[in-house]
């Protein structure tokens, strides 16, 4: 769309997806925008991150989550990007 100012990321993920255990500065939302903010600034636009991150905590896992992004993240983001690679560990301890 060439009258579109913002980029909009949906993220959805596990704990470190959240940000949980780190500051904010640190966290993965932060890092997406601190990287690719120069990106979609020089194509006139702003970007911005939708953090649905969860701890799995609620019986929640890579296996469910994707079944509700529309829920935990606004319905017109751009893209969505997931990130739970903290939990997807097969049996023998490799992914």
């Amino acid at each position: 769309n060439p009258h579109q100012s913002v980029f909009k990321i949906g993220l959805i993920g596990s704990s470190v997806a959240a940000g949980h255990d780190n500051c904010r500065y640190d966290n993965y939302p932060e890092q997406l925008i601190r990287t690719w903010q120069s990106v979609w600034n020089a194509a006139g636009m702003e970007l911005q991150v939708q953090n649905a991150g969860q701890g799995g905590g609620c019986g929640d896992s890579h296996k469910n989550q994707v079944w509700c992004v529309q829920q935990n993240v606004s319905p017109d983001v751009d893209i969505v990007h997931y990130s739970w690679s903290y939990f997807e560990v097969g049996n023998d301890g490799r992914n």
